[in-house]
């Protein structure tokens, strides 16, 4: 509309210009072309604006088709921008689907199978074992207990992982395995010993009549003599030896495996070791399983035991048998897992832990799992000691040693 009216004045302005020179030529002339030049002035002046209106016209259409395009291409590019967006979506959902079923399923269920495999093969050397060592004055063998991370279902290590199960032993007939603390004080890395000692069979001897009491029975003196050979065997002093009873436990392995050999299409070697039996079993593939075996003592009727394992020691004595928490663990673990769905990740979880542990940190407190807590599972048993133990802290060093940390 301001291009209408300034084209408007522009035309009047010329027109009243050739009007005044008309009106100067002479007075006659100048009347008669008055009348006209109005006449033709209107026809002009409506002429240009209709044009114009014209113009005005096409360039509104032209401006609404420009815009109408610039939004049906802006919608078109905010369906194409959704699409890929929920293409990336689904991009990110299948590769974390993938994610999950590579790395995660499949080892897992690899990682249980093989778990499956190795519990049933040492099963069955613990069965042929207690067979041999029936009726003799030997630790009796009980079932092998599956403990480490490979049990729990994951593993440090993609390649060589480590199959550890621990086998508890019980007194043989006539015997009792006395737990004694050698570091008193020291939680959690307590050590004992175990004296094994001969105790009296006197009323078992009613009931039993192939037994004998080994104290009160002076003239079963060959089978006396007997029992203190096997003592000096696995024992030194009057305590069991870690060293002697792993060497015992590899002869038996070894002496087995000829009877197992057709059963488990594996070739055995066992591996050096001084205080539990490793084994590498190897199959027609050139598949191998590591497996070391521990041997370990109960508390009690508890989940925690004395075990074969190492002290964090540089040296650590034959007699020394560090105290466990592996089976219970073990047992935790598997309790938990009961808890969740099956085949998840709980990214959630394990940011809500590491948030806990940097809270603990820098607290500098964080407490012992198994010692004086009350929300542990009641599946799990623990000796009355530990129920009734005040939390141990074991960041205590930190608080003693602030410029650790």
């Amino acid at each position: 509309m301001d291009v209408t009216l300034l084209f408007t004045k522009l035309v009047r302005s010329i027109l009243w210009n050739a009007l005044q020179e008309l009106a100067q030529s002479g007075f006659a002339w100048g009347a008669l072309l008055f009348g006209a030049l109005q006449q033709w002035q209107f026809w002009a002046i409506a002429g240009v604006l209709l044009l114009l209106f014209g113009l005005c016209w096409w360039l509104r259409k032209r401006s609404h088709e420009v815009d109408g395009s610039r939004d049906e291409e802006s919608s078109s590019s905010d369906r194409e921008q959704v699409e890929e967006e929920a293409e990336e979506d689904s991009d990110s959902e299948n590769d974390l689907g993938s994610f999950f079923v590579e790395h995660i399923q499949w080892p897992l269920q690899n990682l249980a199978r093989d778990c499956q495999v190795v519990k049933g093969i040492i099963d069955d050397f613990i069965l042929i074992f207690r067979t041999i060592l029936s009726n003799t004055f030997f630790p009796v063998l009980q079932p092998a207990i599956g403990v480490g991370s490979a049990f729990e279902g994951w593993s440090p290590r993609k390649e060589h992982i480590i199959y550890c199960l621990l086998v508890p032993l019980m007194p043989p007939h006539g015997h009792t395995f006395h737990l004694e603390l050698s570091n008193r004080g020291e939680r959690p890395a307590r050590n004992f010993r175990v004296r094994v000692e001969v105790e009296c069979t006197c009323r078992r001897e009613l009931v039993e009549r192939e037994m004998f009491c080994y104290l009160h029975r002076p003239e079963e003196e060959p089978r006396s003599n007997q029992v203190r050979s096997v003592l000096h065997t696995l024992c030194t002093g009057s305590y069991l030896d870690v060293q002697k009873t792993a060497h015992w436990f590899q002869n038996l392995v070894r002496s087995a495996w000829a009877l197992l050999a057709l059963q488990h299409p594996y070739n055995m070697t066992v591996l050096p070791s001084s205080r539990s039996c490793k084994l590498q079993l190897t199959n027609t593939s050139r598949r191998t399983l590591f497996i070391e075996i521990v041997f370990g003592v109960q508390q009690g009727n508890s989940d925690i035991f004395v075990s074969s394992q190492n002290t964090e020691a540089i040296f650590t004595p034959s007699t020394t048998w560090p105290e466990s928490y592996a089976v219970a663990e073990a047992k935790f673990f598997r309790h938990m897992a009961r808890q969740v769905p099956h085949d998840r990740f709980h990214l959630r979880c394990l940011q809500d832990i590491m948030q806990y542990l940097r809270r603990c940190l820098e607290e500098k407190r964080l407490d012992h799992f198994f010692f004086g807590n009350e929300r542990v599972p009641e599946e799990i048993i623990l000796p009355r000691a530990f129920q009734m133990a005040e939390p141990l802290n074991l960041f205590q060093h930190l608080v003693q040693d602030p410029a650790t940390h």
